[in-house]
C-alpha cells in the first residue's frame, strides 16, 4: 500500500529555506505572511478624541486587532485604551464641535474629565449635556 503526503509550498525560493504548509491552509498562512502590521499611537499633541477617531478607523478596517494588541502597541493598559475607544461613540456634533476648536483650545474647553462622563450617556442625553453646558 502507498502513501501520499499531499503539502503545499510557500516558499519556492530553497536558499531563504522552504516553509511547508497544509493545502487547504496554504492560503491563510499567504494572507497573515502579507498582512502588515497596523500601529497604534497616541497622539500627544492633539485632543483625545482624535486618537480615539484614528484608532476606531483602524480597527474598522482590522475588525480581527483585538484591545489587548492595540494596548501593547500603544505602551498602554487595556482598560486605558477602551477609555480613549469610548471617545468615538461619542455624539457627531460635539465630535465635529470638539474638532473644529485648536488642539490646545479642545483641551481647554473639552477636558477628557468631563467627556468620560458624557460617553456612557445615549446620544440625545450627551447632546443635552452639551447644550446645557455652554448656557
Amino acid at each position: 500500500m502507498t502513501q501520499f503526503l499531499i503539502v503545499g509550498l510557500i516558499h519556492q525560493d530553497w536558499s531563504a529555506g522552504a516553509e511547508v504548509a497544509h493545502p487547504f491552509k496554504l492560503g491563510n498562512a499567504i494572507i497573515r505572511e502579507k498582512r502588515k502590521p497596523v500601529k497604534f499611537k497616541v497622539l500627544r499633541n492633539k485632543h483625545v478624541l482624535e486618537t480615539a477617531l484614528d484608532w476606531e478607523a483602524k480597527r474598522a478596517a482590522n475588525p480581527h486587532i483585538p484591545v489587548v494588541y492595540i494596548a501593547k502597541t500603544a505602551g498602554l493598559s487595556p482598560s486605558r485604551v477602551n477609555q480613549i475607544l469610548r471617545f468615538a461613540r461619542l455624539h457627531p456634533e460635539i465630535q465635529e464641535a470638539i474638532l473644529d476648536l485648536s488642539p490646545r483650545k479642545a483641551k481647554k474647553c473639552f477636558p477628557e474629565r468631563l467627556l468620560r462622563e458624557w460617553t456612557p450617556l445615549p446620544h440625545e442625553e450627551q447632546l443635552n449635556q452639551y447644550r446645557s453646558y455652554f448656557l
